[in-house]
């Protein structure tokens, strides 16, 4: 076969492997199926992930040929959630590390298929799209990995999008507003489906170690601060220095009416702890550097969200104390 096929062979004789192996319940053919898949899922980093786009041709050879691949892992895993698939290797059943391949895949070629400044943009899509399949199907994987990615999305925004810092960008650093706002509201979207996700895994308790390490019973907290670390920063690095404690300013008190919306007392912290940072950065900065007009602007509009938020607290104390 040709160098850009072989993934897509291995993959295929891994399925044919695994139906053989479910067919006949032989155990020794399915595990040589995994090591097909796994042989597949590999290679497309080596080969076909950095494949050129041929002259003519419409449809890059990432996508032909990685997420065929993805869609085998995804049709295997779904196979093995029938109630007659069993862990084959003592305690231990491949679906997982199987839906994380497929994932992976689809994440890859996102990658590698997307302008620099969008990838975020494109895995933030993802995450929720993750989250949402969680929600519709019941599968604490898919959750897994959305929290997981969320931490690869903000590592990626400070790194690349924030502080330009990337090997396979030629274009130097632009810094989009845009680039991040969509991405913050794509993962702010999830933010509703997290809460009843919460409500269902109080119900049922998470019993894996992974679900419990990355605590997966309050994932509206990672799909809250994520975006809320990447505006915070953008704010700070990539906004006109007069204006940084206002606009931190307005995000406390977003984020603190959106913590009385929802009953969250960390948002409500957040906030408070972005207005108290506005505070000591006017004292000990802006007083003395900033131009008059900016100075009256960012004191009164500072004033006037404290005072906000102070009448906001003293209308709903009853509500606030008791979430405390």
């Amino acid at each position: 076969m040709q160098p850009i096929s072989v993934a897509v062979g291995l993959a295929v004789f891994g399925l044919v492997l695994f139906e053989l192996g479910t067919w006949w319940q032989q155990k020794q053919i399915r595990l040589q199926a995994y090591t097909a898949l796994t042989a597949a899922f590999a290679r497309i980093f080596f080969v076909n992930l950095t494949a050129a786009t041929l002259p003519g041709e419409t449809l890059s050879p990432r996508i032909y040929t990685a997420v065929p691949i993805a869609l085998i892992l995804f049709f295997v895993w779904a196979q093995l959630q029938s109630d007659k698939s069993t862990p084959e290797i003592g305690r231990w059943s491949p679906r997982d590390l199987i839906a994380y391949f497929g994932t992976v895949c689809i994440a890859a070629v996102l990658y590698f298929e997307t302008s620099v400044e969008w990838i975020v943009v494109a895995w933030a899509a993802l995450a929720l799209l993750l989250v949402i399949a969680t929600w519709a199907l019941d599968k604490e994987v898919f959750l897994q990995q959305a929290v997981l990615l969320s931490v690869g999305i903000v590592g990626r925004g400070i790194a690349h999008n924030i502080f330009g810092g990337s090997y396979f960008s030629s274009d130097g650093w632009r810094g989009n507003f845009a680039v991040l706002s969509i991405t913050s509201a794509i993962l702010l979207t999830a933010l509703p489906i997290t809460f009843r996700l919460r409500k269902r895994y109080t119900e049922h308790p998470i019993e894996s170690f992974l679900g419990c390490a990355l605590g997966l019973k309050r994932t509206e907290q990672w799909f809250f601060f994520a975006p809320a670390a990447l505006i915070t920063i953008i704010i700070a690095v990539k906004m006109n220095p007069e204006m940084v404690t206002l606009s931190w300013g307005i995000e406390g008190v977003v984020v603190i009416l959106l913590g009385l919306l929802v009953s969250q007392r960390s948002y409500r912290i957040t906030g408070l702890f972005l207005l108290l940072l506005c505070v000591g950065k006017i004292v000990c900065l802006d007083a003395w550097r900033l131009s008059d007009t900016n100075r009256y602007i960012t004191f009164i509009a500072l004033g006037g969200s404290l005072t906000l938020v102070s009448w906001l607290y003293s209308k709903y104390r009853e509500t606030v104390r008791r979430l405390l």
